[in-house]
């Protein structure tokens, strides 16, 4: 296997995440603010945060740092938070008033849902304290939306939180190990405040859990004269567009949004990025296996114990009514795994394997295991290595997975399971053969190495040029730049009743229409999908030098731009012809 030394690439087609995430240093656990509204009407404009007109304190604040005081709880501003002190195992954060205040809701912002036990008190004198509501698991939002069974009279409201976990995650789905608890902000109101759209939207409440019995998402609930959608999840194996839930190997955390519409008038908003655990099948030990090191990273993964090693008598076995399909991805795997191991092996058609042996077969997504769509593998590793997948391209990248493996081990392979599929259905790359041309050897290279990385569309930018054409002090000499066109073309020069000035085709390196036709086809059995790109109307000097009066005019640029004007003076159908 070859990599690439240097690479010329234009860009990069990289696939954004619907639902981002990432890992994050240690913060803390923080609870943002709790506000009071005081108004007897229900409209959003007389809703009033009680707790603006409190003086916020706590039994402790982190560190002493003026940035975590309790006042930060009642500010207004969710950007700002309460951090408890880093010691004790319970903490609260109080809000006191000159005189009673009216109470019927209690919002409390979370910075990390890790409290496991808190509850509300009142109080007349800051002393006596009496219990209004309790909770014994954790916030199933970090926006929580407490509605007290009763309104209540007080001038004290303390939030007491008796015990909590030093590990929490955030509203960005990080999770955090550090032992304390913070709220961004503690609001109170005299009613049900009405609420936004999208305060609806990112206030949903969704448990922190999904366990095993649960095969499907139950949507949460929205007030009346709203209804609620589900987008879809950044894992689509674990819970699919219909909601089903299909549950990991081990425990994993899924992110999620929904869209809520106002039935008034139909206004629809998107709700914020939610995040929820959905149980595994079975619970990792200390003991097991660590995860390999592959890229990208195995989706899923329940470690076992030992090693599979290869032998000189390990065959590739695929299952004999596959072999039609799976053949050409055999013979791939057949070549690259001598060429890494410099050991022979045979491909052999059986439905078993013996001990050493890589066991390859489709099967079709009728249990739980597979749900993997059409990339994705499932894929033990015992004393043989077994692989099954719903369509070609996920038994060829478990071959990718192998291999990377046995690249970095040898002739060993950790014995586990994985269920591993992609995160993004499209994982491109683009390369720029239009203003520096690479010959077919090596953009085969680069597609041979898009694919030991798993990616799956590789773009070719076949016409471009250079740029600042304004740079030359004439149109004549502006025409002379550097550009390219890389695909083999039947427009010549003389052509079109001697318009055509120039051959379109470079002369230096381009690529014949049965050698694209043939990267087309081969790299599609490397699971590649091959975007040929023409670059139009501007970066077009390949073609403005043919037909020099479809420019747009002769001034810097504009020589390099196709005359798109749609009036009587242009040339739109010609420069579309």
């Amino acid at each position: 296997m070859r990599l690439m030394a240097t690479l010329l690439v234009c860009g990069m087609v990289i696939p954004v995440p619907a639902l981002p995430g990432g890992a994050a240093a240690a913060e803390v656990a923080a609870v943002e603010e709790v506000l009071v509204k005081n108004t007897t009407t229900t409209t959003e404009t007389t809703d009033v945060n009680l707790s603006r007109t409190a003086t916020a304190s706590a039994d402790s604040v982190e560190d002493n740092a003026a940035s975590f005081v309790a006042g930060k709880a009642n500010d207004g501003d969710s950007e700002t938070r309460w951090a408890s002190s880093t010691s004790g195992t319970s903490h609260w954060l109080q809000l006191a008033w000159d005189t009673a205040q009216t109470i019927k809701t209690v919002n409390i912002h979370w910075e990390r849902t890790n409290a496991t036990s808190y509850k509300l008190q009142k109080s007349d004198d800051g002393t006596t304290w009496e219990e209004v509501k309790a909770f014994s698991t954790a916030p199933a939002s970090h926006r929580q939306k407490i509605i007290l069974d009763n309104e209540i009279s007080t001038k004290y409201l303390r939030l007491q939180i008796d015990a909590f976990n030093r590990s929490g995650e955030k509203e960005n789905g990080t999770t955090v190990e550090w032992n304390t608890v913070s709220v961004f902000e503690m609001e109170t109101y005299a009613t049900i405040p009405v609420q936004s759209p999208q305060e609806i939207a990112d206030g949903l409440q969704l448990p922190a859990r999904i366990e095993t019995e649960t095969t499907e998402l139950t949507m949460p609930t929205v007030p009346e004269g709203y209804t609620i959608n589900f987008i879809g999840a950044d894992y689509e194996q674990i819970i699919a567009r219909d909601r089903s839930v299909y549950h990991p190997l081990v425990d994993k955390t899924v992110k999620m949004n929904f869209e809520i519409v106002r039935e008034s008038d139909n206004l629809k908003v998107t709700s914020k990025e939610y995040s929820v655990v959905v149980a595994g099948r079975e619970t990792p030990a200390e003991t097991d296996n660590a995860k390999p090191a592959v890229i990208p990273e195995l989706a899923e993964w329940k470690g076992g114990s030992g090693n599979f090693e290869i032998t000189d008598s390990s065959r590739i076995v695929v299952a004999t009514k596959d072999e039609t399909a799976l053949k050409p991805v055999a013979e791939e795997f057949k070549a690259d795994y001598e060429d890494i191991t410099g050991r022979t092996i045979e491909i052999a058609y059986a439905d078993t394997a013996n001990a050493g042996d890589f066991f390859l077969a489709l099967q079709s997504a009728e249990t739980e295991d597979m749900k993997l769509d059409k990339e994705g593998y499932y894929m033990t590793i015992g004393d043989k290595v077994e692989v099954k997948a719903e369509e070609n391209a996920g038994i060829y990248w478990s071959t990718r997975t192998i291999l990377q493996i046995l690249k970095q081990n040898g002739t060993t392979i950790p014995q586990g399971t994985t269920r591993d599929y992609p995160r993004y259905a499209v994982r491109g790359f683009m390369l720029d053969v239009g203003r520096r041309p690479f010959s077919k050897k090596i953009v085969d290279e680069v597609a041979k190495n898009m694919a030991w990385y798993k990616m799956n569309d590789f773009q070719l930018h076949l016409n471009d040029n250079y740029i600042f054409l304004e740079n030359y002090a004439t149109s004549e000499e502006a025409m002379t730049a550097y550009e390219g066109f890389r695909l083999e073309s039947s427009i010549k020069e003389g052509g079109s009743d001697g318009l055509n000035k120039a051959d379109l085709t470079s002369h230096d390196i381009y690529y014949t229409k049965d050698e694209m036709r043939t990267m087309i086809q081969d790299y599609r059995k490397l699971g590649i999908n091959v975007v040929p790109e023409i670059d139009t109307p501007a970066h077009s000097l390949s073609l403005t030098k043919v037909r020099p009066d479809l420019r747009m005019g002769t001034r810097g640029r504009e020589n390099d731009h196709l005359n798109l004007d749609r009036t009587a003076n242009g040339k739109y159908n010609e420069s579309l012809a």
